[in-house]
């Protein structure tokens, strides 16, 4: 857990210098950063009014960085294709973080309809995996990253993959602050799972930015210095 040594404002800044330094750093070994956005945070109305077309509450983790924060988010860079980072990191050829609180209902509708088309049944250890979650970004393969439960936390930030991939059910942390708070110190990584998959060590453990791994990557990436408050 984070330790609340620093406000949380300070917390949403060290996210965007984080980004904005992976697109710098994407840039240096000749890939391609998108421009970086991050709009204004979302009112209470908003949030309502999300809500009630969802026909349920916005977890509260998601609802916090939200409303304190931003209500919609864009950060991808994209490796050169001629370049091949070493092992573990081979398959990781891009990066790319997203939400828009507007977009969420559309978004989960889509989860909905895998869940009605592919995946029923609630007794099937794998079809459960998108049943009671929060649709909050499309990885773009068919898969997502979603909130809801995974081991003992209810709001995990969790992958859910259409086609037996490794990191279905997996958790990027356990609530959506926390997620965002680790795998910004990897560059974000992914989103598809083979690409963040280095940085976890079970599916209940989240990206885990001081590991081996993360320390290599960012070197290898040319992260210089770890961007923490």
């Amino acid at each position: 857990a984070m330790t609340e040594i620093v406000s949380t404002a300070e917390v949403y800044d060290v996210w965007k210098r984080r980004w904005e330094a992976a697109l710098a750093a994407c840039e240096a070994l000749g890939g391609r950063a998108d421009q970086l956005v991050v709009g204004p945070a979302a009112s209470a109305d908003e949030v309502k009014h999300v809500e009630e077309q969802l026909g349920r509450p916005l977890p509260s983790s998601f609802s916090r960085v939200v409303t304190e924060f931003s209500a919609k988010v864009e950060m991808s860079w994209f490796l050169p294709e001629a370049l091949d980072p070493p092992e573990p990191f081979r398959s990781t050829f891009c990066g790319k973080c997203s939400w828009d609180l507007r977009r969420l209902p559309e978004l989960d509708g889509e989860r909905l309809s895998w869940i009605r088309e592919v995946f029923p049944n609630r007794e099937d250890a794998y079809d459960v995996m998108w049943h009671d979650k929060l649709a909050v970004q499309a990885v773009g393969n068919g898969d997502y990253l979603a909130i809801g439960q995974c081991g003992g936390a209810s709001e995990a930030l969790v992958y859910l993959s259409h086609d037996d991939g490794k990191g279905h059910g997996y958790a990027l942390g356990s609530n959506f602050f926390e997620a965002i708070d680790r795998w910004t110190r990897v560059a974000c990584c992914g989103a598809e799972d083979w690409q963040w998959l280095p940085f976890v060590t079970s599916a209940t453990s989240g990206v885990n930015p001081d590991c081996d791994n993360a320390e290599a990557w960012r070197k290898w990436f040319g992260l210089k210095s770890d961007a923490r408050p």
